[in-house]
């Protein structure tokens, strides 16, 4: 426009996540171990969204990362949809992310969690 702004919003393909930007095995497992010596369920729980943050760490995890995670916070305060929701976003590729699915999910929860966030997570 020749006055005010033009707001343009910009949507990619999904892709699958390069060898860079997957979290290595030792950082995870040093974030399991911050997450098994927090005190109290809160601090569990706050370990877990900064870490499957999208924005703040800029990694992503593997099916077998994502499922050492889902492990140590089982008995924290989310359920395993409400952690598959937020670490969907954080897997390395679609057939990570259906895996992790496939073994914590029943399909209508899926299903669901599909319908929920919609294909932007399936990278």
């Amino acid at each position: 426009p020749e006055n005010g702004k033009l707001w343009v919003s910009f949507q990619a393909d999904p892709s699958v996540a390069t060898i860079d930007e997957i979290g290595s095995d030792a950082g995870v497992d040093s974030l399991l171990n911050l997450i098994r010596t927090c005190d109290t369920e809160n601090e569990r729980l706050a370990l877990f969204e900064l870490a499957t943050n999208p924005g703040s760490n800029g990694g992503y995890f593997t099916a077998a990362q994502t499922q050492n995670i889902m492990h140590v916070c089982a008995s924290s305060e989310l359920d395993a949809y409400d952690m598959c929701k937020r670490l969907a976003f954080a897997m390395a590729s679609p057939d990570d992310c259906q895996y992790i699915l496939s073994v914590n999910l029943t399909p209508d929860q899926a299903i669901s969690l599909y319908c929920s966030i919609g294909p932007a997570a399936w990278r």
